[in-house]
């Protein structure tokens, strides 16, 4: 039981009415009954602040403490010799506890200097009590705050302090380690950033060229039919000539008109064969750029990361391989052959078969 508890104090309280209608001519009843009397007002006063300072004898006497308060008979001298000797023990050590700096009250000083000037009136059991009190009680209080668990951690602090140091030194392995492990990862990851940038930008050359192979597979069998346009008109009519020559046949002058549509169709085919050739050439000068590009991707980025410290010093050390990359894909230079080439070599052979008649 505590001071600040209620039951505490109802005790307390009913204990101070039973002094109040006691009456005794014993000299050393009273003076005990004005120092029992005395303590117990300032603990009604502070009851918290004399349970946080008089924990060794609230653990020691606390229980007999309270239950000779509730069971006092004021008729009974031993039951006064005992609570004076417990109320002085309590007095003590709340002196002795470390409590704001604050003036002990007049009266506790008064009736403590009461209990010490005639400290020969009480028996031979109280003085030795007392003495216990003033002398041996202090010692082992602190005693007891020494095996608290407080003083035991405070004993111990040297070799936590040491331990402390060795976890420290295992936690900067342990953070040294995880970011070698981090420094990994982040190679890692650049490194996969690095190709999977590469491969994007390849991927997509590489489906550029597959579509100007297709384009270039159809412009080459393109020239293939428009070879064999150009040839099958001549042959045929070589065939025929042949023919009749061979089976004495005469040549009339009908051939001779047959010949100005078959000629201008030969140059319109021979014409039409020019332009798939040339798209045929520019279509192989993109595929070949394409394939460069692909080249250059494969060590661009390594050779931009060893040449760090270069680019810091001529951020214009990339601009060749970036122009190079990045700029247009450009067919042969050569410009196509127009249609009025056409129109004008058959304007040319209409104008000549007019002159000729």
């Amino acid at each position: 039981m505590l001071f600040s508890e209620d039951k505490a104090i109802f005790a307390i309280q009913g204990l101070m009415r039973k002094f109040d209608s006691h009456k005794t001519s014993d000299e050393v009843i009273k003076l005990e009954r004005n120092f029992i009397s005395t303590v117990l007002l300032q603990i009604l006063d502070e009851p918290a602040e004399w349970d946080e300072n008089c924990a060794f004898n609230l653990g020691v006497i606390g229980g007999r403490f309270f239950t000779l308060i509730d069971e006092f008979d004021t008729s009974n001298r031993l039951h006064f010799d005992k609570l004076f000797v417990w109320a002085y023990r309590f007095l003590l050590e709340f002196e002795m506890s470390p409590i704001e700096e604050k003036a002990t009250p007049i009266p506790i000083t008064k009736v403590k200097d009461e209990v010490e000037s005639n400290f020969n009136l009480f028996d031979q059991n109280t003085r030795h009590s007392l003495r216990y009190a003033s002398t041996l009680m202090p010692a082992d209080i602190i005693k007891k705050m020494l095996k608290s668990e407080g003083i035991q951690n405070f004993k111990t602090f040297s070799e936590n302090m040491e331990t402390a140091k060795n976890l420290i030194s295992d936690w900067k392995k342990e953070l040294s380690n995880q970011k070698s492990q981090v420094d990994a990862l982040a190679d890692i990851l650049k490194h996969q950033k690095s190709e999977f940038n590469f491969v994007g930008l390849n991927q997509g050359f590489e489906d550029l060229k597959k579509r100007i192979s297709v384009r270039q597979w159809w412009q080459f069998s393109g020239l293939i039919f428009m070879a064999v346009l150009i040839i099958a008109p001549l042959v045929a009519e070589i065939v025929t000539v042949i023919y009749r020559l061979y089976n004495d046949l005469s040549i009339d002058n009908n051939y001779l008109y047959i010949l100005p549509p078959l000629i201008a169709i030969e140059v319109l085919f021979i014409y039409f064969f020019r332009i798939i050739l040339h798209s045929h050439k520019g279509s192989k000068t993109q595929k070949m750029q394409i394939e460069l590009r692909q080249a250059l991707c494969q060590f661009i980025e390594s050779y931009a990361e060893s040449s760090k410290h270069l680019i810091e010093k001529n951020s214009g050390a990339l601009e060749k391989f970036e122009s190079l990359i990045f700029s247009g894909i450009t067919a042969d230079p050569e410009k196509l052959p127009t249609t009025y080439d056409g129109i004008e070599q058959l304007a040319y052979l209409v104008r000549s078969i007019k002159g000729s008649q």
